[in-house]
């Protein structure tokens, strides 16, 4: 006798990953537990890189650095891939390299760069709109990069509390 085995899904595989990745990020947004950055998480080696092909976004991890120079050296890539990275394929087989988007780092655990986040990646930090986020560009454009996390307070809107929320989330890139 011949049992199919079928799954509660539905055969649905992307559409659980995007709902195990938003309750993830829910989890760290607003748990009473402190959010660790990359580098204080238990799998703190390990490096994220989305590739999309064909239209199919898949997130590979890679363990150190040369792995992610032989992914670069397989699609002929001249400049060095880092981590938070996302290689598109056009149809025309044309490599498009670009970041990720600022709540798919957050949920893997990759720090957000405020020296170099558009709008729209520092508005997934956690009490960042969209005319905070533009604060911090224009700060940082009219001041120079950012040499200090702290220096976010000086920023209008971001107080202690807020900085403080989104301290272990950014980076100095």
């Amino acid at each position: 006798m011949i049992h199919k085995v079928t799954t509660q899904s539905g055969g649905r595989p992307l559409l659980s990953l995007a709902l195990l990745c938003l309750i993830y990020y829910i989890f760290t947004t607003y748990s009473i537990i402190p959010f660790q950055s990359g580098t204080d998480r238990p799998d703190y080696d390990h490096l994220y890189v989305e590739v999309v092909e064909d239209s199919i976004a898949t997130v590979r991890i890679f363990n150190n650095t040369g792995q992610l120079d032989h992914l670069a050296a397989n699609f002929n890539l001249t400049s060095e891939l880092k981590n938070g990275d996302k290689l598109t394929v056009t149809p025309a087989g044309a490599i498009q390299v670009s970041g990720m988007s600022g709540v798919k780092k957050l949920s893997l655990g990759i720090p957000i760069g405020i020296n170099s986040a558009p709008v729209q990646e520092l508005m997934a930090l956690p009490g960042i709109g969209q005319i905070i986020a533009e604060r911090i560009i224009d700060y940082r454009t009219l001041n120079g990069e950012f040499t200090d996390i702290a220096q976010l307070n000086y920023v209008e809107g971001i107080g202690d509390k807020k900085l403080e929320a989104i301290t272990k989330r950014v980076n100095l890139d």
